[in-house]
């Protein structure tokens, strides 16, 4: 009997360890499962979040805008610059520029508009008539600079001035 004993015992054994193998080959399935799933969970999230925006917005460049930075090394050998807030100054200069673009004795006009955050570091108690570069201009507020060769040779500060000059 000694030897069915140890035969039982065996094969409870046997199963035991055929029962733990299937576990093991059973939570490796899983575990693989899971992995391949979060593979593909997140390749999805990243070429959704990758897409291309196919749709074409119209681009609008405006030649006649500059700034402080840029305003002595305009192509023109001649040309004015004109320091103003959009804000408070746009709407007196608009017609006035508009009218003087029509004029025979148009210069080329560019707009610096000191209500913009790279621009109105320039903003100040006081004028400086004759900035040699774009680190040396300061204004109080609407200002048309006349430069010509990269150098200023006018200077004319207020709306009402601007508004004569141009006329």
């Amino acid at each position: 009997m000694v030897k069915g004993k140890n035969k039982l015992k065996q094969k409870k054994v046997i199963n035991e360890d055929i029962t733990n193998i299937r576990n093991l080959i059973i939570l490796l399935i899983i575990v693989i499962l899971i992995c391949i799933g979060l593979y593909f969970f997140t390749d999805s999230m990243i070429k959704r979040d990758n897409k291309v925006d196919d749709t074409k917005s119209e681009v609008n460049i405006n030649y006649d805008t500059a700034t402080v930075g840029t305003m002595f090394n305009r192509v023109e050998d001649e040309y004015y610059v004109i320091l103003y807030s959009s804000e408070d100054d746009g709407s007196s200069l608009d017609s006035v520029v508009a009218t003087y673009r029509s004029s025979d004795n148009y210069i080329a006009t560019y707009f610096i508009d000191l209500d913009k955050k790279i621009n109105n570091n320039v903003l100040g108690d006081e004028l400086i008539k004759n900035p040699k570069n774009s680190s040396e201009v300061k204004v109080k507020g609407a200002t048309l600079y006349k430069i010509k060769n990269g150098k200023v040779i006018n200077c004319y500060s207020g709306v009402d001035n601007i508004i004569e000059i141009l006329k």
